[in-house]
């Protein structure tokens, strides 16, 4: 079996559409599975996500608490 192991360190990223928010300010943020999802792309969610960042929380900060 092959593993591949990636050390993401502080970066996040969004799932759907790749974009950096390791120095977003950017509040919001959804996760649907173990899909993090930045804001932008939240807005176009058909499903409930299974959490999302608290009031007042940037989508950095959101996904640095769900790891």
């Amino acid at each position: 079996m092959f593993v591949v192991k990636v050390d993401v360190g502080d970066d996040v990223i969004c799932d759907f559409c790749n974009d950096d928010y390791t120095e977003s300010d950017e509040v919001g943020g959804v996760l649907v599975g173990s899909y993090a999802i930045c804001p932008k792309c939240a807005v176009r969610l058909k499903e409930e996500p299974d959490d999302k960042a608290k009031i007042g929380e940037t989508f950095c900060e959101f996904v640095r608490r769900i790891r």
